[in-house]
């Protein structure tokens, strides 16, 4: 799979906050699929991801989490 950021290769161009917050859409995408599928969300296991955000995405990660079963190392 090729993400690219306004025609560009997200690998080569995305900051890496940027890359963090990609992977961490598709692990909520993923999640978001589960349900779908089978009724539940999945487990989330998240490490050390809170210390890599800013704050505002920090936010938005636990705001999304709140009816969720998840595990978050730091």
């Amino acid at each position: 799979m090729e993400i690219s950021i306004n025609g560009n290769r997200a690998r080569i161009f995305a900051s890496q906050g940027q890359q963090r917050s990609l992977s961490l859409a598709l692990k909520l995408a993923e999640g978001e699929i589960c349900r779908e599928e089978f009724g539940d969300y999945p487990v989330f296991l998240f490490d050390d991801v809170l210390s890599e955000l800013d704050v505002t995405r920090r936010d938005y990660l636990i705001n999304r989490m709140k009816d969720k079963q998840v595990i978050i190392t730091t």
